[in-house]
């Protein structure tokens, strides 16, 4: 029985974390620490219901029909009468049950809210210490647990009414019926034996109803958690798989953004809008502009992140939604702007760029983005496990690591979000030096706001919010551009000295 329920609860979430891999990735920027929640704390809730179902609900109702059964063979009309009891009994039951699921269902958000509280203040410790603001923080996460305890609360308070409001109900009419029944046997219409058996019946009858009364709102809970489970198991996925789509090969002339447009939910104005670029193969095309002009947004359209609302995206004139995600998305090897470092080893994090990768190909694609340096000075050299989010690590070498790994993919399309803007110039120029070799032969996105990353371009692509204001050379924007000149001048006076990003050797 114990075994069974841990099996539910692992399959729940092997389904969940199989639809979690394949949401929208829209989802995760609003739902991360629900989602979190719905793993630990409803999943547990399912199980604890799981169990409770196996032990008793299943078994209880199953004893109470039998000895129903036997009451009706004795004495039906008595038996009819007490059992009036049992849908006030599942009146009561279904209305406080409701109070029950909603009241666990707001204390499950509350957890998905605690998780994501505690995540934020623990990654940003130094931030909460140098402020001082660690009453604060003490003050805000009781506020969320002070919501969660009124509804522990509200569930307890039913929980321990319920029992014995079934009792009572029950005990009642069993005493009424008890007392016709004495009244029938004396004046012959019943034996004593009937008498003394229907008593013993009317107890034990009652006796499974109490026990139900004592878990369903335990089912309830459960109920609520798994609804939350559902929800997220019913949402619509990515099409990850290629059944039923074509296979897209490397790209071999240009790839071409037609009319796109683009505007995130519960947005009011649209983040890409009519763009049209046209890129060739074996090109480098950086694009600029201000914070939220939708660079970012332009490339994760690319990449089939979002899917475009207007417009098409074409690769060598294939639309990029008539064909598989995977067979798109292998033909790219992405930076972000925050690079990604998981809590596992040096070598799994580079070897995450393709699967099954040798050793020596992951020493290789470090020496190759100048991390191979940093790495052998480690503890335990590659084998070192990083800490989470890579904090163990300098913005240089996470970012130099993230390199090696997009180094490792080797994919004809490769995509530099802004990966320059938070390291130190050492590590900048050696990721410089590393990518002039690499993007030799290649297709490659460079979005960036500091101008010398972008100079030697063979098209820069000025956007301002969410429309491409200019394209052209470093040369021709500067003296025709406003937005492009101001972008430059702006950079000219926060450094006066700075090497443009050999794009070529």
């Amino acid at each position: 029985m114990f075994l069974s329920a841990i099996r539910a609860m692992l399959d729940f979430r092997r389904q969940m974390y199989a639809t979690v891999l394949q949401l929208p990735i829209v989802w995760f920027s609003r739902n991360l620490s629900d989602t979190v929640s719905r793993f630990v704390q409803d999943s547990q809730e399912v199980f604890r219901g799981y169990v409770i179902l196996l032990a008793k609900i299943a078994r209880e109702p199953l004893k109470a029909v039998a000895i129903f059964a036997l009451a009706l063979w004795l004495d039906y009309r008595l038996t009819l009468a007490v059992a009036v009891a049992a849908p006030i009994a599942a009146f009561i039951l279904r209305r406080l049950g409701k109070h029950v699921r909603k009241a666990n269902q707001r204390l499950l958000v509350g957890y998905g809210r605690m998780i994501g509280g505690l995540t934020a203040t623990l990654s940003g410790m130094r931030v909460v210490r140098a402020y001082t603001r660690e009453g604060y923080e003490r003050k805000r996460i009781w506020r969320v647990e002070r919501e969660m305890l009124k509804q522990s609360l509200k569930m307890g308070r039913i929980e321990a009414m319920t029992s014995p409001l079934i009792e009572v109900i029950g005990v009642a009419l069993a005493m009424l019926g008890i007392v016709w029944l004495a009244q029938r046997t004396l004046v012959g219409e019943s034996s004593p034996a009937v008498f003394l058996q229907m008593v013993v019946l009317l107890v034990a009858m009652f006796d499974p109803i109490r026990k139900v009364a004592t878990v369903y709102n335990r089912i309830q809970r459960a109920d609520a958690a798994a609804q939350r489970i559902f929800a997220v198991l019913d949402m619509p996925v990515e099409r990850v798989s290629s059944l039923g789509q074509r296979e897209l090969p490397p790209p071999q002339r240009r790839i071409e953004f037609v009319n796109v447009s683009y505007t995130y939910p519960e947005a009011n104005e649209p983040a890409v809008a009519e763009v049209s670029l046209v890129v060739p193969v074996g090109s480098q095309v950086a694009v600029v502009g201000p914070n939220g002009s939708g660079k970012t947004t332009l490339i994760s359209l690319l990449l089939r992140f979002f899917d475009s609302q207007e417009g098409r995206i074409l690769i060598d004139g294939t639309d990029i939604r008539e064909v598989s995600l995977k067979s798109l998305r292998r033909h790219f090897s992405l930076i972000t702007q925050d690079p990604v470092v998981f809590a596992m080893s040096i070598a799994d994090n580079i070897g995450y760029g393709r699967e099954g990768a040798t050793r020596e190909e992951i020493v290789e694609a470090a020496e190759r983005a100048y991390a191979d340096e940093f790495i052998r000075r480690l503890p335990e050299g590659y084998d070192t496990v990083v800490g989470e989010f890579g904090v163990t690590l300098s913005g240089g070498q996470r970012q130099r690591l993230a390199l090696a790994r997009a180094f490792l993919r080797d994919a004809p399309v490769f995509i530099f979000d802004e990966a320059t803007s938070q390291i130190d110039v050492d590590s900048e120029q050696k990721i410089r030096e590393a990518m002039s070799e690499f993007l030799i032969g290649r297709t490659s996105f460079l979005i960036a706001h500091r101008i010398a990353t972008v100079r030697a371009a063979d098209q820069i692509v000025v956007m301002n919010q969410g429309r491409i204001e200019d394209a052209g050379s470093h040369a021709d924007l500067v003296s025709r551009c406003d937005l492009y000149r101001s972008l430059y001048t702006t950079h000219l006076a926060g450094r006066t000295v700075e090497r443009p990003m050999p794009l070529r050797p």
